[in-house]
């Protein structure tokens, strides 16, 4: 698990320091703008350049550029890592699969493009500016592309289970159709994932728009977001759920308070949110605000 963070650790340098060039316009212009505190803050943000020539911008473009490309095999690495860690403990059969990290990396862009879609119809709203429906439509057809992608795979990954029909593939198919029947098939498939599919596939059959497409659309990534969720949890507990011994089955208790407790657990969810929320009061990436 120790690659876990340096993979991690990398990857949130690097999507800080893509920040930081992306928005040093901006940091510049409220550095030399507001006084007090936060012109304090600003100018401690511009690291010492203030530099906005055409040359300069165009060194930070060219940095901005590389450091995309840079961070996509590093997101590769993080959530694909995180299936190889599950995939490689031969001990658990559910969890030992040689899909396991291709599962986690296209759930994680599957979630990632439904959780943008959430965020920017919500942002829009509060804002009380029009949603681009070409922009929303074209985030469908990514969520609509990659769902597909990740309802074969993870079919695959159950299939594969069943057909090399190791030890303790008994007790895996008694889980499956007993305990984890709601939160497997009826949540994570049919619910999370058919559904928006075949929802999104009637829109743009139909070339939906306005407050029907945003309304679907917003539906669809609700749904992939309990998809994703689901699959999670249906193989980080559903796999401790499963005897070691691979011979019966055990039932997860969940706390409320704790280390691994539900508080900390809500705690770690809504961490995101609250900082999101409090960069983008530092660094606006409305257009309308942005230098």
């Amino acid at each position: 698990m120790a690659m876990f963070g340096y993979f991690a650790t990398f990857y949130v340098v690097l999507l800080m320091v893509e920040t930081w060039f992306a928005f040093r316009p901006y940091i510049v212009e409220q550095a030399r703008k507001r006084k007090g505190l936060l012109g304090a803050a600003y100018r401690v943000l511009t690291l010492g350049s203030y530099d906005l020539s055409e040359e300069a911008l165009r060194y930070d473009r060219k940095w901005i550029f590389w450091l995309a490309i840079a961070g996509i095999p590093g997101a590769h690495g993080l959530h694909g890592y995180v299936g190889f860690v599950f995939g490689s403990l031969k001990a658990r059969e559910w969890w030992s699969s040689d899909l396991m990290p291709v599962v986690f990396l296209f759930s994680a862009i599957i979630s990632g493009v439904a959780l943008l879609i959430v965020l920017y119809v919500v942002s829009c709203k509060l804002r009380k500016v029009p949603i681009d429906l070409a922009c929303l439509k074209g985030l469908a057809y990514t969520v609509w592309a990659f769902i597909m992608v990740a309802l074969v795979l993870e079919g695959l990954e159950f299939a594969n289970i069943v057909y090399k029909a190791r030890e303790g593939v008994e007790t895996i198919l008694e889980y499956v159709t007993g305990p984890l029947l709601i939160p497997y098939f009826v949540l994570q498939f049919a619910v999370g994932a058919i559904l928006p599919l075949l929802l999104l596939s009637y829109m743009i059959w139909r070339g939906t728009t306005g407050k029907a497409l945003i309304a679907g659309v917003m539906l669809s990534a609700f749904l992939v977001l309990l998809s994703v969720f689901m699959m999670r949890w249906n193989v980080v507990i559903g796999g401790q759920e499963i005897s070691k011994t691979g011979r019966g089955l055990l039932e997860y208790q969940m706390h409320v308070f704790g280390r691994e407790g539900l508080l900390i657990a809500a705690l770690l969810v809504a961490a995101p949110v609250v900082m999101l929320w409090g960069v983008t009061r530092l660094f606006p990436p409305w257009e309308e605000k942005a230098a």
